[in-house]
């Protein structure tokens, strides 16, 4: 479930901050070495919804939780993981 939820920001790379990923996307475009999307631990910011929406979603049958309660992390990377999973809901179906 957790694959299908990030989709493709499984594929992120995680940096310390954006001087990193700066550095990172100019050597990517100095060596026409593709793409990619670099999360900065600095600056990403976490994703919440309401309470009243998750209030809604807690008593619907087959919660089991929201995606980022029901995995483990370094605490560094919290905004991180509030900011990919923090809206998506887990159920058994």
């Amino acid at each position: 479930a957790l694959e299908i939820a990030l989709g493709a920001s499984s594929q992120h790379i995680i940096v310390e901050d954006e001087e990193s990923a700066t550095k990172a996307i100019d050597f990517l475009k100095r060596n026409r070495a593709g793409r990619a999307t670099f999360l900065p631990l600095t600056t990403i910011k976490a994703r919440t919804i309401s309470s009243q929406n998750q209030d809604a979603i807690a008593v619907s049958p087959g919660f089991l939780g929201m995606a980022d309660e029901l995995v483990t992390f370094d605490t560094r990377l919290e905004a991180i993981f509030k900011n990919l999973l923090a809206t998506t809901a887990i159920f058994d179906t």
